[in-house]
């Protein structure tokens, strides 16, 4: 329970992250801005799916090392990070081109107004949510969760706050700047946080460079467990090219 109990709270604040801006837009824009964002949002989520391999291999390989063997605990966090940063900045790249022309063709005009901006914000957002996201493995294997429920409950209660000033102001493009603010302030908490006080938490940029031999180990792991969320994405797709001609009614 001491380790359980402190993990609760994150629950709450990442399902908050995920849909309270649904909330505020639907009170200024209606139900018709909140599916313009549900639809950026989705297209842009979709570069989380990038670390899902690699935070099935992580937690039972931290469990294992972190008592027996520090550095290398520490070294598949930083490796990690690396192969994920390495297919996320490409997909960072080149979303907000081909967004547009996506969410036209799987919409229409008005979802995909504003694709670029929308979308640019919402995935960096979530590439950095993804980051935090390998690096809390490793305050799994030290067992100290406390802080994991306290920062996501915070980033959404800014991302809240952001949502309310930013979205009257701004829109849809409101939300998702609010949501790449929000995980900025986690993300940021989060780390300086445990290295100031535990001074456990570092990063080395060499363990950054690509080993493809380490990487294909780790893969062969994580790729077949994370395959399900890859289903979960043509399901949905497939499930939206059908529904999408019926409309509302």
């Amino acid at each position: 329970l001491r380790y359980a109990l402190p993990l609760l709270p994150n629950l709450v604040g990442v399902w908050a992250l995920d849909r309270i801006d649904r909330f505020v837009i639907g009170h200024h824009l209606r139900a018709a801005g909140v599916g313009v964002y549900a639809a950026n949002y989705a297209l842009g989520a979709m570069v989380v799916m990038l670390q899902a391999p690699l935070q099935v291999t992580l937690l039972p390989r931290l469990a294992v090392l972190w008592d027996t063997d520090r550095a290398s605990a520490q070294r598949y966090v930083d490796v990690s990070c690396g192969v994920y940063l390495t297919l996320a900045i490409p997909f960072l790249a080149c979303l907000p081109i081909v967004a547009p022309a996506v969410l036209r063709v799987l919409g229409n005009a008005e979802i995909a107004a504003g694709a670029g901006l929308n979308t640019a914000l919402i995935t960096g957002g979530v590439l950095l949510w993804g980051v935090s996201m390998i690096q809390v493995q490793i305050f799994h294997g030290a067992r100290k969760t406390q802080l994991i429920g306290v920062v996501t409950v915070a980033s959404a209660a800014v991302n809240l706050a952001l949502n309310l000033v930013l979205v009257p102001m701004m829109g849809v493009a409101g939300a998702a700047l609010s949501t790449f603010i929000s995980v900025i302030v986690g993300s940021v908490w989060m780390v300086t946080y445990f290295r100031a006080k535990d001074g456990f938490l570092h990063f080395s940029a060499s363990h950054w460079a690509p080993k493809f031999g380490l990487w294909g180990r780790m893969l062969k792991i994580g790729l077949p467990a994370g395959a399900e969320f890859a289903l979960l994405s043509v399901y949905l797709f497939l499930l939206y090219s059908v529904s999408r001609p019926c409309g509302s009614t």
